[in-house]
């Protein structure tokens, strides 16, 4: 019970210097393979800043069944340095005056669901078999992005635009075909595994609430 109850003063003691947030936003992913498609999605995080720095878990909000050729995360962590402060003195905006943007250097995990995607077709009967083929796809389990972005804060408010971009997780594709004969045999026709190792470009827009406690 002391080691609990030490452990929760420090991380309160350790919460004074720094700043709770929560935020929602929106973000596009566009991978550079040809087979897979752009996906939308909505996200929630909430995250501590303390100073130039800010450590951010972030949750997709699903929002409809994936395709096999949408990669999709579910969870993820985020490292935020506030790296150059724009200045704003210039500008004539009372608004945009007053208010503080940085541009951000981000890192970024995800995990994705690792969810087994199987298509099975068995064809007609022709003269003597049936044709049959499978195919299996499943995506790795980690995602890594870097990227830059500008942040304004506005009062006890501020969003963040920024372009990211890395490794997506790979893709592990199974072909299998073979035919069925009238026999009960099975003759093999194809029977293979490929690696497929794409890059993701992810576009973000989120809003955040910093709490005051």
């Amino acid at each position: 019970m002391r080691i609990i109850l030490s452990a929760l003063l420090t991380a309160a003691a350790f919460a004074l210097n720094g700043q709770l947030f929560t935020g929602v936003g929106g973000e596009l992913r566009i991978p550079s393979a040809d087979r897979l498609v752009a996906t939308q999605g909505v996200l929630s995080q909430i995250g501590y800043q303390r100073g130039d720095f800010a450590l951010v878990g972030q949750f997709r909000i699903p929002s409809s069944t994936t395709h096999w050729t949408q990669p999709t995360w579910l969870t993820g962590a985020r490292l935020e340095w506030s790296a150059y402060e724009i200045s704003t003195d210039s500008i004539p905006l009372s608004l945009i005056k007053n208010a503080e943007f940085h541009v951000v250097v981000s890192g970024q995990w995800s995990k994705t669901g690792g969810h087994r995607f199987v298509s099975e077709h068995l064809g007609g009967f022709d003269i003597d078999h049936w044709n049959r083929e499978i195919y299996q796809f499943q995506y790795g389990n980690n995602e890594f992005l870097v990227g830059l972005g500008i942040q304004g804060r506005f009062g006890s408010w501020s969003a963040l635009a920024e372009v990211q971009y890395g490794p997506g997780p790979r893709l592990d594709t199974w072909v299998y075909k073979s035919q069925l004969m009238n026999t009960g045999a099975e003759q093999i026709l194809e029977d293979y595994y490929y690696f497929e190792r794409f890059n993701v470009a992810r576009l973000s827009f989120t809003l955040r609430k910093h709490l005051s406690f």
